[in-house]
């Protein structure tokens, strides 16, 4: 007997506890998930309400609850293909939002693409010209023709008598005054044109 009742006792207890758990799923069936916020709820009955992310975050999903599900309502959930800043959260019925819960994910910062920068080019820079190599041609030097130098000339030197020769006159030449073969006024002539080239060698 107490075998049997122990079997009752267990399937009681198995009975009370597939109760409590279909019980706590449909409750849950009734509200939105915690997700990141847990449940939030306007502070006014409205039909539409703005929710913001908080600084570093963008709001990925959300869920939104009007209505009751024995009312064919309840929570919607949605994931955005797109995260945002900010949202206007609203319910398909139309009707006040009871409470919504938001799934946030951080921003990502994607670095700004710098295009790479190309070096500068320096414009060529031409050689430098150089100027032409002028070849002067060799510079002849001609030395000085020296005229030829004569030896010099001795010229002899002509004694000069200091006393003129004593010409001897003929007995004629005394006794009329002229000379039978030169007549006295040629022998003077002839006298001083000797003495003139005695004088003129003397001094050269």
């Amino acid at each position: 007997m107490n075998k049997a009742l122990a079997t009752l006792g267990v399937g009681i207890l198995a009975a009370s506890l597939t109760f409590a758990g279909a019980t706590t799923a449909s409750a849950n069936e009734g509200v939105c998930p915690v997700l990141d916020t847990g449940h939030l709820a306007p502070t006014t009955d409205s039909t539409s309400w703005d929710v913001v992310a908080p600084e570093g975050s963008l709001i990925a999903g959300y869920c939104v609850k009007a209505g009751s599900v024995k009312q064919g309502l309840g929570p919607e959930s949605f994931t955005l293909d797109s995260p945002v800043s900010s949202l206007v959260l609203t319910h398909s019925s139309g009707k006040d939002i009871s409470h919504y819960a938001l799934t946030f994910v951080p921003v990502v910062v994607v670095p700004p693409i710098v295009p790479p920068v190309d070096p500068p080019i320096d414009p060529p820079v031409d050689p430098p010209v150089e100027p032409p190599v002028v070849v002067e041609p060799p510079v002849v030097v001609t030395p000085p023709v020296e005229p030829p130098v004569e030896p010099p000339v001795d010229v002899p030197e002509v004694e000069t008598p200091s006393e003129l020769p004593t010409i001897p006159v003929s007995a004629e030449l005394a006794r009329t005054g002229t000379s039978p073969a030169f007549p006295i006024g040629f022998a003077s002539l002839l006298l001083a044109v000797g003495a003139f080239l005695i004088r003129k060698a003397a001094r050269a």
